[in-house]
């Protein structure tokens, strides 16, 4: 197994499949939790936190599950010319 120096090149793929992928995820997802909150909205039930509220609060939940999710797929990604791999260390030697 062939170690790579890490290049521009490479940080950029990787830095560009999680941005995009956090921006895709993101906008898809809060748009469905605005749909959702305005849908309680017109059914005329008030929640004790306001609209607004009830978003942050849904966005970071989802945040917290998204980002994550983004980041395993960025490590599961063959990537033109080059895959993350992850190794585990070796001991230290024993004295």
């Amino acid at each position: 197994m062939q170690e790579l120096e890490i290049s521009e090149e490479h940080v950029g793929a990787v830095w560009w499949l999680i941005m995009w992928r956090i921006w895709a995820g993101e906008t898809v997802g809060m748009l469905g939790i605005a749909l959702i909150i305005n849908l309680i909205g017109i059914t005329g039930w008030h929640p004790a936190i306001s609209g607004i509220a009830s978003l942050v609060i849904l966005a970071i939940l989802f945040k917290l599950v998204w980002w994550p999710f983004v980041v395993g797929m960025a490590l599961r990604k063959k990537y033109h010319g080059f895959r993350i791999m992850l190794v585990p260390l070796e001991p230290p030697p024993a004295v």
